[in-house]
């Protein structure tokens, strides 16, 4: 029931990593690309509580509609239902990330 929900979720903390993991970081003599060993040796369970928050204010009501349909016979009658996000766009935005900030 919950695997559209989790896999919702985790597409969406997977791209909030990502774009953190190749945020350029000020340095004193310009800009200058943080080295993916430097992000995950300096991310914690601060920054993972974070992401796990702003992901899954990310995960709509129509998705969680979706997922109780088939137990929840109400929520057939609003129409609005589906659960699942367009996955080949969340994996295009972070293939995209990925080859343009990691050059």
């Amino acid at each position: 029931m919950n695997q559209g929900v989790i896999s919702n979720f985790k597409a969406y903390y997977l791209r909030r990593t990502c774009r953190q993991m190749f945020e350029k970081k000020q340095t004193t003599d310009g800009e200058e690309k943080q080295p993916i060993r430097e992000f995950w040796k300096n991310y914690n369970i601060m920054n993972a509580v974070e992401s796990t928050n702003l992901s899954w204010n990310e995960v709509t009501e129509k998705c969680l509609k979706g997922v109780w349909k088939n137990i929840w016979l109400d929520l057939n009658k609003g129409g609005d239902t589906g659960h699942s996000v367009d996955m080949n766009k969340i994996v295009e935005e972070i293939v995209g990330i990925s080859e343009t900030k990691a050059v």
